[in-house]
């Protein structure tokens, strides 16, 4: 497999709504990696993690958002906030529903296994040896 890790910010998505609204990036700590190039295992717990980390991606998004909507019509900002707080009801149906997660998730299983067929494809064992 190729070092697909690119760290250079062109082409990156910029702010949490562009972050989980794309299909092609998944951020780690050692940089940027390809979705497509992510090992079944890693994609599985890059979508778990998100789902963990998901009251923090929607607080983070908020403040984003705020910064665009704060000084908006009166009519503008009850609207966003209603769309906040349904956000904040459930943040991790609210990540499940993002481009970023339904990608990461795209050949799973819907209890999170992924399937034997994807693992002899990937030439992974599943007993590890």
């Amino acid at each position: 497999m190729t070092d697909t890790r690119n760290n250079s910010a062109e082409d990156k998505p910029r702010g949490v709504a562009a972050y989980l609204d794309q299909t092609v990036w998944w951020k780690s700590l050692n940089g940027w990696i390809l979705v497509a190039d992510m090992s079944p295992e890693h994609r599985r717990n890059a979508a778990a993690w998100l789902l963990r980390q998901s009251f923090r991606w929607e607080d983070r998004a908020a403040w984003e958002e705020f910064r665009i909507f704060g000084n908006a019509p009166d009519c503008v900002v009850d609207e966003w906030l209603a769309e906040v707080s349904d956000r904040q009801e459930d943040p991790q149906r609210w990540a499940r529903e993002s481009k970023l997660y339904r990608a990461l998730t795209e050949h799973m299983k819907p209890d999170g296994r992924i399937p034997d067929e994807l693992m002899v494809r990937m030439g992974i064992d599943r007993n590890g040896g």
